[in-house]
């Protein structure tokens, strides 16, 4: 087992799920949440009541409300939040921030102001010599999957490749593989943009429309997923691994996706409100469908499938309409624009 101390900012269902794969190889984890109940819950009982239930935690999983006791003298420092409270997050961190740390992201989204991806987002709110010392990691990795230890595997990619294989070998096990990527654009997009996709997945669930229909979806969404993230700077490539495609599959078509959880309640008449409270957690894609329309207008680039996704979602479109317009008579040329 290595002693080096692991920091898990964030104790939901995936940041939980991490904790049980590394405490298999690290004896020195300390998980950040900002809910009592969760840190007594995990301290007390060896369990996250909250989140996972069922999964019983290894006893060197510790927890705290304290950004100082859960950095102090780590090394890896996984940020496991919402995209959208990254920058609030990492201010609260600064204070704690020392030289030899790297960041690990697992967010997968865009800043809504700037349109940047995570990793430029975490290199704008930390110190100078931290910046290069970002790791982001993505794939398919559905939290109750990993620590059910289903066997599962993603990628991490870094503007360091220096720090890559110590960070590859500190996450990978039996159970869990990591593989290096070097395209960090590449796996940061594939990750954002999957969420919007699965919603319509959901939605396609939610209707009946069957499986004809919701792979004919899913396809067309990875089109649109490999169009505009060439176009910011990914090599096309990654978007058919494990963060782009495999992403997409796993969120499109699990019983345990949020986003397509959501995507099937919106499509069964629930509001907005009444299907974001179904699922009890952050939909990444809700807000990620806005950033999306908004860098596709940025990169003069028409994306048709998002775009209807966004009148469903903020302009009351009816779902089944929006989602059978790409195979009507008028689009008979397959991926047409």
């Amino acid at each position: 087992m290595t002693q080096e101390k692991v920091c898990i900012i964030g104790a939901g269902n995936f940041g939980t799920a991490l904790a049980y794969q590394l405490a298999k190889s690290c004896n020195q984890i300390t998980v950040f949440s900002i809910e009592q109940e969760v840190v007594d819950s995990i301290n007390n009982k060896h369990i996250n009541k909250k989140y996972l239930p069922t999964i019983t935690l290894q006893p060197h999983i510790k927890a705290t409300k304290s950004y100082e006791e859960a950095m102090q003298d780590a090394k890896y420092i996984i940020v496991s939040v919402p995209s959208h409270i990254i920058e609030i997050v990492l201010k609260e961190m600064h204070p704690h921030f020392k030289e030899g740390m790297i960041i690990v992201n697992t967010a997968k989204g865009l800043d809504e102001k700037r349109l940047c991806r995570m990793s430029e987002l975490i290199s704008l709110n930390v110190p100078e010599y931290m910046k290069k010392e970002i790791v982001s990691m993505s794939g398919p990795s559905i939290a109750n999957e990993m620590a059910n230890d289903v066997p599962t595997a993603i990628a991490i990619a870094s503007e360091n490749q220096n720090i890559l294989e110590d960070a590859r070998n500190l996450f990978s096990n039996d159970k869990f593989q990591v593989l290096i990527n070097h395209d960090l654009a590449g796996i940061e997009y594939g990750g954002f943009f999957k969420n919007v996709i699965a919603i319509a997945a959901g939605m396609c669930d939610g209707l009946n429309l069957g499986t004809n229909l919701k792979a004919a979806v899913v396809t067309r969404g990875f089109y649109e997923i490999s169009k505009i993230a060439e176009k910011c700077g990914a090599d096309p490539k990654t978007l058919t691994g494990l963060s782009g495609l495999g992403d997409l599959i796993v969120t499109s078509f699990s019983e345990h996706s949020r986003n397509r959880r959501f995507g099937e309640a919106i499509a069964k008449g629930k509001s907005f409100d009444e299907a974001t409270k179904e699922i009890g957690q952050v939909v990444e894609g809700v807000r990620a469908t806005k950033a999306a329309i908004e860098l596709a207008k940025r990169e003069n680039i028409e994306l048709c499938l998002i775009k209807e996704i966004y009148n469903i979602l903020y302009n009351n479109k009816d779902p089944k309409t929006a989602l059978t317009h790409f195979f009507e008579e008028e689009n008979s040329h397959e991926f047409r624009d």
